[in-house]
């Protein structure tokens, strides 16, 4: 028994797909990056492309002057002064020492934590001006 090409599932599958995505129908289901759709010429589409390529040669021939954009002075950064916080186990700042006195902030947090609770230090920025 010999097949035929009638009987050939492969080819009866192909012939029913090429007459259901003929032409422009199988761009539709490819993905994009697989193939390109036909460029198919129209009156319009002429027009268009007419305009354009004389739009083209317009804006090169002639040169066109730009201003140029104008920039923002960015604000200057506040002035900020280190300083050291004492502060206890809910966070709530008990006292404020200037940054070079670190062994007064360290010997205060040491006292009130001798009385109950955690305390300690913490570095704060406070903007100045």
């Amino acid at each position: 028994m010999v097949a035929s090409a009638e009987h050939n599932p492969k080819t009866t599958v192909n012939a029913v797909a090429g007459a259901l995505f003929s032409g422009a129908n199988l761009y539709c289901f490819l993905p994009y990056f697989l193939t390109e759709p036909p460029s198919m010429p129209s009156a319009t589409n002429s027009k268009k492309t007419k305009k354009a390529t004389e739009a083209d040669t317009t804006t090169t021939e002639a040169t066109v002057e730009t201003k140029p954009k104008r920039t923002r002075k960015s604000a200057a950064e506040p002035r900020v002064k280190l300083y050291w916080g004492v502060f206890n186990q809910h966070l709530k700042r008990v006292a404020v020492f200037e940054y070079t006195d670190v062994k007064k902030a360290e010997k205060h947090a040491k006292e009130l934590s001798k009385d109950g609770g955690d305390h300690f230090l913490q570095k704060i920025k406070e903007v100045v001006g």
